[in-house]
């Protein structure tokens, strides 16, 4: 997931927009030019946490664009190596998987195959 702090500046400065935007805008802000200025910043402030906030997204987020999920016997074909080999790597934690429904099907993403591969080469 995101950075939570950052998702509730977010929220906090969408919040102090729209509540300042409210009807009793002028009571809390001034005059007209003061309450633009004044939203003029949150939105700026907005603006200026997006990028942080979309570089905090989780990998798997992103990810989901691009990569592939992969059933352990499509992994297996993949590396060339046989089913037992994969549970072996997953058990061990040198390859992740996702889980699924109540018998806990695995599923491997096709770019954490290849980080495998990498990381033998490194070693």
């Amino acid at each position: 997931m995101y950075n939570s702090k950052i998702g509730s500046q977010l929220t906090k400065s969408i919040n102090h927009v729209v509540i300042q935007n409210g009807n009793d805008s002028t009571d809390r802000i001034g005059t007209h030019s003061e309450a633009y200025d004044h939203i003029k910043r949150q939105l700026l402030n907005i603006v200026s946490l997006l990028p942080v906030f979309e570089a905090q997204c989780t990998s798997d987020e992103k990810r989901v664009e691009k990569d592939v999920l992969l059933t352990v016997e499509e992994a297996a074909n993949f590396i060339k190596v046989s089913k037992p080999t994969i549970y072996e790597l997953i058990n061990s934690g040198d390859l992740p998987c996702l889980e699924f429904g109540q018998r806990k099907q695995k599923r491997i993403w096709k770019s954490d195959l290849l980080n495998l591969g990498n990381k033998k080469n490194q070693n």
